[in-house]
């Protein structure tokens, strides 16, 4: 008798889940009587990307910052044996890359720490709302290419909290 009821409830619970699967995407709203889908959630993201393009502002990155150097070594696109990438670290940040290319990365020395002045870097239009809470830094390396303009070995004083000082100007 159990078994019978075993095959019953599974059969029913498979009934069930192919019933959900097969109604598809489109419900009905009970409160409004309209339909919800897909397209009408596409759209609302478009409304609001055209209220920020009228608050977009065209800035530059400018700054400077400290980073301890770990790891230097090629690009592995273009060659296997030419240092031109390295990988960096802020106090009590996560590691990231930069590509300076081979002439400073070949003075650079793993384990130190390096103060380095940024190149004006335009990175087109960006949000009003984004240009006001300023750089985040982990993520400013990663969507734009950051160009070094000059670097030196980091003073004791630089190191620390205040050691990034990158911040977005209107260009």
């Amino acid at each position: 008798m159990f078994n019978t009821f075993s095959k019953f409830i599974a059969v029913t619970i498979t009934c069930i889940f192919f019933v959900i699967i097969f109604t598809g995407c489109n419900f009905q709203d009970i409160s409004d009587g309209k339909t919800v889908n897909a397209t009408t959630e596409i759209e609302k993201p478009k409304e609001s990307l055209s209220n920020s393009d009228i608050n977009a502002v065209n800035a530059k990155i400018t700054g400077s910052f400290c980073a301890t150097v770990r790891w230097i070594g090629p690009d592995y696109c273009l060659d296997d044996s030419t240092p031109n990438t390295v990988m960096l670290t802020c106090f009590q940040s996560e590691p990231f890359l930069i590509f300076p290319g081979e002439e400073i990365a070949s003075k650079l020395e793993v384990g130190k720490i390096y103060y380095f002045e940024v190149q004006d870097t335009p990175i087109g239009n960006i949000s009003k709302s984004e240009f006001d809470k300023g750089i985040i830094v982990e993520t400013a390396f990663a969507l734009y290419p950051i160009k070094i303009k000059a670097f030196r070995i980091a003073n004791q004083d630089e190191w620390g909290l205040q050691s990034i000082n990158l911040k977005y100007e209107i260009q």
